[in-house]
């Protein structure tokens, strides 16, 4: 069973207003992993990249123990801790933005990035432009209801400046995109990015192929559909329109 949830608020304020029976492992390879997927997405949308904070991670990364510990999932704990009061007690002070999404279930960075960018509200904390650090929390605990816990803090101070908007990404002189590649591109310009090479054919399969600053394009010609990938999500033009799963995903109607 896969579960997410976010906070109702995001707790946008100004400064001065306010026992285990298995052992839990946090996953730094995780976080990390989590940390460069958000990042890619926010560059996607010409968002600046978030600044790692250990305060926000030592916060994340407790709560992430204390659900996995304690059996229970939420952003308050049985023990009156919330959001705000962790974060202050792992250090984080002078803040004027802070946010938290947490999932449970998800086996992978992969997946819980999934999870979070198909909701609107986890996704609205992710691609903030308030934001400018984040903290990332992932632990796994055996013989737990969900297993793997996750938690994404983020903040901003007055003494961390804000993220530079990343600046689009600087294509080939006379590189260009046509006919399916173009339609694909028009309808999710964001993501595929800017035109790194020209397209060209793969010959052991008779493929199409365009490397992009956001990933790669293809046309299948095994079922005749254009696609376009940025390593671990995949969107589809197929028979249903254009869309998007994980690279470890199929489409029921993928041959």
């Amino acid at each position: 069973m896969t579960v997410l949830r976010r906070s109702i608020a995001f707790f946008v304020l100004l400064s001065g207003l306010f026992g285990t029976a298995s052992t839990a492992s946090a996953d730094a390879g995780f976080e990390g992993r989590v940390l460069d997927l958000v990042n890619r997405e926010r560059a996607s949308r010409g968002l600046g990249a978030l600044a790692a904070s250990a305060e926000l991670q030592g916060a994340a990364r407790g709560h992430a123990s204390a659900m996995a510990a304690g059996g229970f999932f939420g952003h308050d704990a049985p023990n009156g801790s919330t959001m705000t009061s962790r974060i202050e007690g792992a250090g984080y002070r002078g803040w004027t933005f802070l946010a938290e999404n947490i999932a449970a279930g998800q086996g992978t960075p992969e997946a819980v990035m999934a999870a979070w960018m198909g909701s609107a509200g986890h996704r609205q904390n992710l691609l903030s432009p308030q934001a400018r650090e984040i903290g990332i929390g992932h632990v796994y605990r055996s013989g737990t209801e969900f297993g793997n816990y996750w938690v994404e803090d983020f903040g901003a101070r007055r003494t961390v400046s804000a993220p530079a908007a990343a600046p689009p990404a600087a294509g080939v002189s006379g590189c260009g995109y046509s006919l399916g590649f173009r339609a694909l591109r028009d309808q999710i310009p964001g993501v595929v990015g800017a035109c790194l090479e020209d397209e060209h054919h793969n010959p052991a399969n008779g493929d199409s192929l365009q490397r992009t600053s956001g990933g790669l394009l293809v046309w299948r010609k095994a079922d005749n559909f254009t696609a376009f990938t940025d390593g671990y999500r995949s969107w589809i033009a197929g028979p249903y329109g254009v869309q998007a799963r994980l690279n470890s995903e199929r489409f029921f109607w993928e041959t």
